[in-house]
C-alpha cells in the first residue's frame, strides 16, 4: 500500500494508529508531496525529522517524493512545480537529495515529472537530467509512464525517445516489460 507521507507525519492520532495497525500485517510505502528537492533554498529540517519520526515508526518498503519544488523560504505552494533542466538546478536537486538520504539513512525513490511547461534556459533533456541525477545520488527513479505520456504530449517528443535514453538508469527488472507493454 503507498499513503501520501504528509497525512501521517503528526505526532499521533486515529490516521497515524490505523496506518500502524495496517503495517503490522501489509507492507506499506510513503509517498511525498512536498519535500521540495527542487527548491534552491534547501529542505525544510522539521520536515525531514517529521518524516525520519514516520520512516521510523512504520519502517516503509521505500520513501519516495516528487521531482519538483513546492516552496520557497516564505511561500509554500499546493501544486508540484516544474525545474528548470539547467545544470544549477540539477546540482540544487542532486545536493537536496544527498541531504535527505542522509537524514533519512537511506536511498530514495524520486518520480519523474509530468512537465506543463519549459523554460527558455533549459540545457538537458529531462532523461538526461535524470540518469545524472540517479547517477551523482545514487537515488533511484520512480517511473510514472503516464507522467512520459503527458510531457511527450505537451512538449513534442516522441515517448520511445525517453524510454530508450532511459536505458541508462537504474531500474528494477521488471520495468522495462511495463514500458514495452505501454507502447513508449
Amino acid at each position: 500500500m503507498e499513503v501520501i507521507s504528509e497525512n501521517y507525519m503528526v505526532a499521533g492520532g486515529r490516521p497515524l494508529q490505523i496506518l500502524s495497525r495496517v503495517r503490522r500485517d501489509h507492507p506499506v510505502a510513503l509517498h511525498g508531496v512536498s519535500m521540495s528537492v527542487g527548491s534552491a533554498t534547501g529542505l525544510d529540517n522539521a520536515y525531514l525529522a517529521r518524516l525520519k519520526q514516520l520512516a521510523h515508526r512504520i519502517d516503509p518498503l521505500w520513501i519516495s517524493d516528487h521531482l519538483c519544488w513546492t516552496r520557497t523560504q516564505a511561500h509554500t505552494s499546493h501544486d508540484l512545480l516544474p525545474l528548470p533542466l539547467t545544470r544549477e538546478a540539477l546540482d540544487t536537486v542532486c545536493r537536496n537529495i544527498e541531504r535527505a538520504q542522509e537524514a533519512l539513512g537511506r536511498t530514495m525513490l524520486f518520480e519523474n515529472p509530468s512537465s506543463y511547461m519549459s523554460f527558455p534556459e533549459d540545457e538537458l533533456p529531462e532523461w538526461e537530467f535524470l540518469a545524472e541525477m540517479t547517477r551523482r545520488t545514487g537515488c533511484d527513479l520512480l517511473l510514472d509512464i503516464n507522467n512520459i505520456f503527458v510531457s511527450a504530449q505537451n512538449h513534442g517528443f516522441m515517448r520511445r525517445t525517453i524510454c530508450m535514453d532511459c536505458r541508462s538508469l537504474a531500474f528494477g527488472k521488471s520495468t522495462w516489460p511495463a514500458i514495452r507493454r505501454a507502447k513508449c
